[in-house]
């Protein structure tokens, strides 16, 4: 697990990134999070189970519900910012910052990330 510290300044630049779009798919990433540990056991297990849904959501954006605004944002944010790639069936996030880290990092920023976000609106 990353430090707290280097964990907020990932959320702030999540909220950098979003400032200028339809940040409210943050919810969904967060719900994905939490289905995935209720899911799976082990950490590896659930964070392949998170990017399968994020992958999925991805390819399938109307499962998200929301308008166009939402489901292109989401796409955005996945492929461009956290460069969600899928190599020999393996999911990667081709971000640095969130290439090391665990599911439970993930989900500590994206929290805050969410309420980061939320707040400033």
């Amino acid at each position: 697990m990353k430090d707290k510290k280097e964990l907020l300044e990932i959320a702030k630049k999540i909220k950098s990134e979003l400032s200028s779009s339809n940040s409210s798919f943050i919810s969904d990433i967060v719900s994905f999070i939490i289905a995935s540990k209720i899911e799976k056991n082990s950490k590896e297990e659930q964070l392949k189970r998170f990017l399968e849904f994020l992958w999925f959501c991805t390819k399938n954006p109307n499962v998200l519900g929301g308008g166009n605004t939402k489901k292109n944002g989401f796409k955005k944010f996945i492929e461009d910012y956290l460069k969600l790639k899928k190599e020999n069936g393996n999911f990667i996030l081709g971000n640095g910052d969130f290439s090391c880290l665990d599911i439970d990092d993930l989900f500590f920023v994206f929290a805050w990330a969410k309420r980061v976000v939320k707040s400033s609106r």
